[in-house]
């Protein structure tokens, strides 16, 4: 909203800066209007193996163990849907991140929905990542987008 100085009349898309997608955003639109949402979140399943045993103890007794196991979960995906609703409790001048917004938004009664993505997501936060996100580039996006530098 700080840097939003007119109302909006349709919600608006918010992408961090550090991701590639391919993500449909005429299918992310209308999944946030049908849910009738004041703010969505594209999220992705991520699968993390531990390399270790677990172990679960309650009051020093080993109840189980689970050795290596794998955990599934849906991470955020970088890209928001927002309506006037939502920009409507940003404090001017004041930054907040998109999770602690949608915390408020969660803890006030509004309603939030995650829309599952299943096209091309990556996320670009080291050197090697962004060396991978350069070549999937070249491969997935070559010739349908020009960039002008």
């Amino acid at each position: 909203k700080s840097l939003i100085e007119k109302k909006m009349t349709k919600p608006i898309i918010v992408i961090n800066g550090d991701v590639l997608n391919q993500i449909n955003f005429t299918s992310l639109l209308n999944f946030h209007n049908e849910k009738r949402s004041i703010a969505t979140m594209c999220v992705r399943d991520s699968e993390f193996n531990v390399p270790f045993g677990i172990v679960n103890i309650q009051n020093d007794k080993i109840i189980e163990i689970t050795e290596k196991p794998s955990q599934k979960h849906f991470i955020n995906a970088g890209v928001y849907v927002l309506d006037q609703r939502a920009l409507d409790h940003l404090e001017t001048g004041n930054r907040v991140d998109m999770t602690d917004l949608f915390n408020k938004l969660i803890g006030l009664g509004h309603k939030t929905v995650a829309f599952p993505v299943g096209e091309y997501w990556t996320d670009i936060g080291s050197l090697n990542d962004l060396q991978k996100a350069d070549e999937d580039f070249k491969k997935t996006f070559s010739g349908r987008t020009k960039f002008r530098g």
